[in-house]
């Protein structure tokens, strides 16, 4: 009974908000955008990263993108 609340509310949620799963896949390229941009900021989305590796801890909680500057190759 209570898995079923859940998945409705879920439902609920993602309807009202317009969420949908991402798709990205490993080694694609992409922006960060920037969400506490400063008044006349001259960024608001940052990067190129690739994503390394999705990393998927607890079913409730949606996939993690390990990243890395497609640059230097650095770790975010």
């Amino acid at each position: 009974m209570r898995e079923e609340v859940i998945k409705d509310d879920k439902m609920r949620y993602d309807k009202a908000h317009k969420a949908i799963e991402p798709s990205w896949k490993v080694g694609e390229t992409v922006l960060l955008q920037e969400l506490t941009v400063k008044p006349r900021a001259s960024k608001v989305m940052v990067g190129p990263y690739i994503i390394q590796d999705i990393v998927v801890g607890r079913p409730d909680v949606g996939p993690a993108y390990r990243l890395v500057d497609k640059k230097t190759g650095k770790p975010l």
